[in-house]
């Protein structure tokens, strides 16, 4: 349950090079924003590019528009935290964190944390959270459920 009172996440979680993982939340009470994070291993000194292990977090919402980590209008390759900033009320969403790139390791460890931007008194979203391999492939496939967390802030 996603609730505007608390602090809604999924910490610890490990994501595979080519693995997607998806929550859903349907008929959100609240507009929310999402956050992707993760500690990214140390790049080469020289590197040209110093991100080393690449996820991306991406949303469709209402089956019809599609956002990016970061407002971009294309996967943030570049960060290792990606925000969407707004999502409306009353949207169904599809959240998808997507393993992209892993140069160092087989798993990733993440964070995703999904926090209403409302007022306190508002009613809480109702949240499924689901988690497992999935295509990489657009749309993405359907995934199995697993369990969403929430803490008081």
């Amino acid at each position: 349950m996603l609730d505007p009172h608390k602090l809604n996440y999924f910490d610890r979680l490990n994501i595979r090079e080519g693995e997607v993982m998806s929550f859903i939340v349907d008929g959100a009470a609240t507009d929310f924003s999402l956050v992707l994070a993760w500690t990214d291993p140390p790049a080469a000194p020289n590197a040209r590019r110093m991100l080393v292990n690449d996820l991306n977090l991406d949303c469709i919402v209402d089956g019809a528009v599609r956002l990016f980590g970061g407002d971009e209008a294309v996967p943030d390759s570049r960060n290792n935290v990606e925000k969407i900033s707004f999502i409306p009320q009353g949207a169904h969403v599809q959240i998808f964190v997507r393993g992209a790139r892993l140069q160092y390791g087989t798993m990733q460890p993440f964070a995703l944390v999904a926090a209403a931007i409302a007022d306190v008194n508002a009613p809480a979203m109702a949240a499924t959270a689901v988690s497992t391999v999935c295509s990489t492939s657009m749309p993405p496939q359907p995934c199995v459920h697993s369990n969403i967390y929430s803490e008081k802030l």
